[in-house]
Protein backbone atom coordinates (compact mmCIF):
# COMPACT_ATOMS: atom_id res chain seq x y z
CA UNK A 1 0.00 0.00 0.00
CA UNK A 2 1.02 3.54 -0.80
CA UNK A 3 2.02 5.95 2.16
CA UNK A 4 3.17 9.14 2.46
CA UNK A 5 6.52 8.62 1.30
CA UNK A 6 7.17 7.46 -2.29
CA UNK A 7 9.78 6.49 -4.63
CA UNK A 8 10.68 9.00 -7.62
CA UNK A 9 9.06 7.51 -10.62
CA UNK A 10 7.96 7.80 -13.81
CA UNK A 11 4.99 5.25 -13.88
CA UNK A 12 2.55 5.41 -17.03
CA UNK A 13 -0.87 4.06 -15.52
CA UNK A 14 -1.84 3.35 -19.12
CA UNK A 15 0.83 0.64 -20.05
CA UNK A 16 1.77 -0.24 -16.51
CA UNK A 17 5.52 0.72 -17.30
CA UNK A 18 6.95 1.46 -13.85
CA UNK A 19 11.11 2.95 -14.21
CA UNK A 20 12.21 3.53 -10.12
CA UNK A 21 15.05 5.59 -9.03
CA UNK A 22 16.74 5.71 -5.84
CA UNK A 23 15.71 8.68 -4.40
CA UNK A 24 12.34 9.50 -2.36
CA UNK A 25 10.18 12.20 -2.08
CA UNK A 26 7.13 13.30 0.31
CA UNK A 27 4.05 13.33 -0.84
CA UNK A 28 2.46 16.31 0.67
CA UNK A 29 -1.24 15.63 -0.70
CA UNK A 30 -1.43 12.04 0.62
CA UNK A 31 -4.03 12.58 3.43
CA UNK A 32 -5.96 15.62 1.54
CA UNK A 33 -5.68 14.53 -1.79
CA UNK A 34 -9.35 13.32 -1.71
CA UNK A 35 -10.80 16.62 -0.64
CA UNK A 36 -8.90 18.31 -3.42
CA UNK A 37 -11.50 18.15 -6.24
CA UNK A 38 -13.84 19.50 -3.23
CA UNK A 39 -11.79 22.24 -2.84
CA UNK A 40 -12.07 23.31 -6.55
CA UNK A 41 -15.33 22.31 -6.69
CA UNK A 42 -17.58 24.69 -9.33
CA UNK A 43 -13.97 26.13 -10.42
CA UNK A 44 -13.77 26.40 -14.32
CA UNK A 45 -12.60 30.01 -14.53
CA UNK A 46 -9.19 28.49 -16.69
CA UNK A 47 -10.83 25.89 -18.43
CA UNK A 48 -12.12 27.26 -20.99
CA UNK A 49 -9.11 29.33 -22.01
CA UNK A 50 -7.09 25.96 -21.88
CA UNK A 51 -9.55 24.38 -24.44
CA UNK A 52 -9.27 28.07 -27.06
CA UNK A 53 -5.52 27.74 -26.11
CA UNK A 54 -4.96 24.33 -26.94
CA UNK A 55 -7.57 24.14 -30.36
CA UNK A 56 -5.10 25.58 -32.53
CA UNK A 57 -2.05 23.35 -31.95
CA UNK A 58 -1.99 19.83 -32.90
CA UNK A 59 0.16 17.23 -31.52
CA UNK A 60 0.85 16.03 -27.94
CA UNK A 61 0.13 18.36 -24.79
CA UNK A 62 1.99 18.21 -21.67
CA UNK A 63 0.47 19.53 -18.62
CA UNK A 64 3.02 19.46 -15.48
CA UNK A 65 0.91 19.36 -11.93
CA UNK A 66 -2.05 17.43 -13.54
CA UNK A 67 -2.59 16.62 -10.17
CA UNK A 68 -6.24 14.89 -10.12
CA UNK A 69 -6.88 14.99 -14.23
CA UNK A 70 -9.00 18.59 -14.01
CA UNK A 71 -7.52 19.99 -17.07
CA UNK A 72 -6.76 17.32 -18.88
CA UNK A 73 -10.61 16.25 -18.35
CA UNK A 74 -11.60 19.19 -20.32
CA UNK A 75 -9.07 18.66 -23.41
CA UNK A 76 -10.22 15.15 -23.98
CA UNK A 77 -12.07 16.06 -27.18
CA UNK A 78 -9.47 17.79 -28.59
CA UNK A 79 -7.15 16.80 -31.43
CA UNK A 80 -4.31 16.17 -29.58
CA UNK A 81 -1.94 13.52 -27.78
CA UNK A 82 -2.17 14.39 -23.86
CA UNK A 83 0.48 13.80 -20.92
CA UNK A 84 0.44 14.71 -17.40
CA UNK A 85 2.69 14.69 -15.22
CA UNK A 86 2.61 14.88 -11.30
CA UNK A 87 4.68 14.35 -8.03
CA UNK A 88 1.62 12.87 -6.26
CA UNK A 89 0.83 9.71 -6.28
CA UNK A 90 -2.37 10.39 -4.32
CA UNK A 91 -3.32 12.93 -6.79
CA UNK A 92 -2.34 10.58 -9.71
CA UNK A 93 -4.41 7.56 -8.19
CA UNK A 94 -7.16 9.82 -8.35
CA UNK A 95 -7.07 11.38 -11.64
CA UNK A 96 -6.56 7.53 -12.98
CA UNK A 97 -9.55 6.64 -11.77
CA UNK A 98 -10.82 9.68 -13.21
CA UNK A 99 -9.78 9.33 -16.62
CA UNK A 100 -9.85 5.66 -16.89
CA UNK A 101 -11.44 5.33 -20.33
CA UNK A 102 -9.82 7.94 -21.77
CA UNK A 103 -5.99 7.45 -23.90
CA UNK A 104 -3.90 9.47 -22.40
CA UNK A 105 -1.01 9.05 -20.14
CA UNK A 106 0.04 10.10 -16.98
CA UNK A 107 3.58 9.86 -14.96
CA UNK A 108 5.03 10.15 -11.75
CA UNK A 109 7.92 12.29 -11.78
CA UNK A 110 9.60 15.92 -10.95
CA UNK A 111 9.50 19.25 -12.78
CA UNK A 112 12.78 19.57 -13.37
CA UNK A 113 14.14 15.63 -14.34
CA UNK A 114 11.11 14.38 -16.53
CA UNK A 115 12.26 12.42 -19.38
CA UNK A 116 10.28 11.80 -23.02
CA UNK A 117 11.46 10.94 -26.20
CA UNK A 118 8.81 13.21 -27.94
CA UNK A 119 8.41 16.79 -28.28
CA UNK A 120 5.10 18.46 -27.21
CA UNK A 121 3.38 21.74 -29.19
CA UNK A 122 2.01 23.25 -25.59
CA UNK A 123 3.43 22.44 -22.40
CA UNK A 124 1.08 23.62 -19.42
CA UNK A 125 1.44 24.57 -15.89
CA UNK A 126 -1.75 25.53 -14.21
CA UNK A 127 -3.12 26.98 -11.13
CA UNK A 128 -0.22 27.79 -8.94
CA UNK A 129 1.66 24.75 -10.08
CA UNK A 130 5.12 26.62 -10.50
CA UNK A 131 4.71 28.45 -6.99
CA UNK A 132 5.14 25.07 -5.20
CA UNK A 133 8.78 25.27 -6.47
CA UNK A 134 10.88 27.41 -3.81
CA UNK A 135 14.39 26.92 -5.18
CA UNK A 136 15.10 29.56 -7.65
CA UNK A 137 18.33 27.16 -9.15
CA UNK A 138 14.99 24.37 -9.25
CA UNK A 139 13.13 27.18 -11.22
CA UNK A 140 15.84 27.26 -13.86
CA UNK A 141 16.72 23.44 -13.92
CA UNK A 142 12.52 22.92 -15.23
CA UNK A 143 12.86 25.39 -17.48
CA UNK A 144 15.74 24.43 -19.30
CA UNK A 145 14.02 20.79 -19.06
CA UNK A 146 10.67 22.35 -20.54
CA UNK A 147 13.19 24.08 -23.49
CA UNK A 148 14.10 20.41 -24.32
CA UNK A 149 10.33 18.90 -24.61
CA UNK A 150 9.13 21.42 -26.67
CA UNK A 151 8.75 21.47 -30.34
CA UNK A 152 10.32 24.41 -32.36
CA UNK A 153 7.36 27.01 -32.37
CA UNK A 154 5.80 25.66 -29.25
CA UNK A 155 4.43 26.87 -26.30
CA UNK A 156 4.30 26.96 -22.53
CA UNK A 157 1.72 28.34 -20.31
CA UNK A 158 2.44 29.44 -17.01
CA UNK A 159 -0.57 30.62 -14.56
CA UNK A 160 0.06 31.94 -10.91
CA UNK A 161 -0.96 34.34 -8.53
CA UNK A 162 -0.07 37.80 -8.70
CA UNK A 163 1.87 39.70 -5.81
CA UNK A 164 -0.28 41.06 -3.95
CA UNK A 165 -0.06 43.63 -0.63
CA UNK A 166 -1.18 40.76 1.79
CA UNK A 167 1.87 38.97 1.14
CA UNK A 168 4.59 41.82 2.12
CA UNK A 169 2.83 41.65 5.45
CA UNK A 170 5.12 39.39 7.44
CA UNK A 171 4.70 36.82 9.83
CA UNK A 172 1.91 34.59 11.04
CA UNK A 173 -1.62 35.80 9.27
CA UNK A 174 -4.73 34.91 10.83
CA UNK A 175 -6.62 31.85 10.17
CA UNK A 176 -9.08 31.97 7.38
CA UNK A 177 -12.13 29.92 7.36
CA UNK A 178 -12.39 28.68 3.24
CA UNK A 179 -15.20 26.55 3.66
CA UNK A 180 -17.88 24.07 4.33
CA UNK A 181 -19.23 21.47 2.04
CA UNK A 182 -20.44 18.24 1.53
CA UNK A 183 -18.65 14.93 0.87
CA UNK A 184 -20.11 12.27 0.11
CA UNK A 185 -17.71 8.41 0.39
CA UNK A 186 -18.76 4.89 0.68
CA UNK A 187 -22.80 6.32 0.78
CA UNK A 188 -22.03 8.42 3.57
CA UNK A 189 -22.05 11.97 4.11
CA UNK A 190 -20.00 14.13 5.68
CA UNK A 191 -19.59 18.16 6.59
CA UNK A 192 -16.11 19.28 5.55
CA UNK A 193 -14.36 22.48 6.54
CA UNK A 194 -11.32 24.03 5.35
CA UNK A 195 -9.47 25.93 6.76
CA UNK A 196 -6.05 27.85 6.07
CA UNK A 197 -3.29 29.24 7.81
CA UNK A 198 -0.41 31.29 6.78
CA UNK A 199 2.98 32.70 7.42
CA UNK A 200 4.67 35.20 5.22
CA UNK A 201 8.15 35.38 4.20
CA UNK A 202 8.50 38.38 1.73
CA UNK A 203 12.05 38.84 2.32
CA UNK A 204 12.28 35.02 0.32
CA UNK A 205 9.56 35.56 -1.64
CA UNK A 206 7.77 32.53 0.46
CA UNK A 207 4.55 31.45 2.52
CA UNK A 208 4.65 28.50 4.64
CA UNK A 209 0.79 27.35 4.22
CA UNK A 210 -1.35 24.96 6.17
CA UNK A 211 -4.58 23.43 4.88
CA UNK A 212 -6.50 21.55 7.30
CA UNK A 213 -9.69 19.95 6.59
CA UNK A 214 -12.13 19.14 9.57
CA UNK A 215 -14.41 15.88 8.75
CA UNK A 216 -17.74 15.76 11.17
CA UNK A 217 -19.63 12.49 10.25
CA UNK A 218 -23.34 12.77 11.20
CA UNK A 219 -23.01 10.83 14.57
CA UNK A 220 -20.76 14.36 15.70
CA UNK A 221 -16.80 12.30 14.95
CA UNK A 222 -14.74 14.81 14.11
CA UNK A 223 -11.06 14.28 12.84
CA UNK A 224 -9.16 16.91 10.97
CA UNK A 225 -6.21 15.84 8.15
CA UNK A 226 -3.87 18.35 7.47
CA UNK A 227 -0.76 19.22 4.60
CA UNK A 228 1.58 21.91 5.20
CA UNK A 229 4.08 23.20 1.84
CA UNK A 230 5.87 26.31 0.72
CA UNK A 231 4.58 28.64 -1.95
CA UNK A 232 6.66 31.04 -4.04
CA UNK A 233 6.07 34.26 -5.20
CA UNK A 234 7.33 35.29 -8.64
CA UNK A 235 7.95 38.67 -10.58
CA UNK A 236 7.38 39.18 -14.08
CA UNK A 237 10.82 40.30 -14.33
CA UNK A 238 12.20 37.42 -12.36
CA UNK A 239 10.14 35.05 -14.61
CA UNK A 240 11.46 36.70 -17.73
CA UNK A 241 14.98 36.05 -16.51
CA UNK A 242 14.98 32.72 -16.31
CA UNK A 243 13.01 32.47 -19.15
CA UNK A 244 16.07 34.28 -21.14
CA UNK A 245 18.59 31.37 -19.33
CA UNK A 246 16.74 28.76 -20.76
CA UNK A 247 16.57 29.62 -23.73
CA UNK A 248 12.87 30.77 -24.28
CA UNK A 249 10.90 34.25 -23.88
CA UNK A 250 7.91 35.62 -23.12
CA UNK A 251 5.30 35.86 -26.03
CA UNK A 252 2.18 37.39 -23.61
CA UNK A 253 1.21 38.13 -20.23
CA UNK A 254 -2.17 38.36 -19.10
CA UNK A 255 -3.94 39.15 -15.59
CA UNK A 256 -7.08 36.75 -16.10
CA UNK A 257 -8.64 34.17 -18.14
CA UNK A 258 -10.04 36.33 -20.24
CA UNK A 259 -6.91 37.77 -21.43
CA UNK A 260 -7.52 41.24 -19.33
CA UNK A 261 -4.28 43.59 -18.95
CA UNK A 262 -1.80 42.44 -16.47
CA UNK A 263 -1.52 45.00 -13.85
CA UNK A 264 -0.86 45.63 -10.04
CA UNK A 265 -4.53 44.92 -9.40
CA UNK A 266 -4.99 41.77 -11.58
CA UNK A 267 -4.97 38.33 -8.97
CA UNK A 268 -3.05 36.05 -11.59
CA UNK A 269 -0.29 36.35 -13.55
CA UNK A 270 -0.65 34.28 -16.95
CA UNK A 271 2.35 33.77 -19.27
CA UNK A 272 2.69 32.47 -22.74
CA UNK A 273 5.93 31.65 -23.10
CA UNK A 274 7.68 30.64 -27.05
CA UNK A 275 10.41 28.32 -28.25
CA UNK A 276 11.41 30.36 -31.52
CA UNK A 277 14.36 31.97 -30.43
Amino acid sequence: MLNDYCCVITQNFVLGVTIITNSFLKDPFADIAQFYDLDLDGYVDDLFFYRQFVQDYSGSVLELGCGTGRVLEALIDLDVNLVGIDNSVSMLEIAKNRLANIDLELHLAEFKNFRFKEKFSVILIPLGGLQHVVDIEDVVLIFKNIKQHLNKNGRLIIDIESTNPELSVAGIQPVLEHWTREYVKNDLTYQVTKWVSVVNDPVHSLRDVTWHFDTQEASGYLRRMSTQFELRSFSFSELSLVAQMAGLKIENVWGDYDYGVFCEESERMILVFSNDI
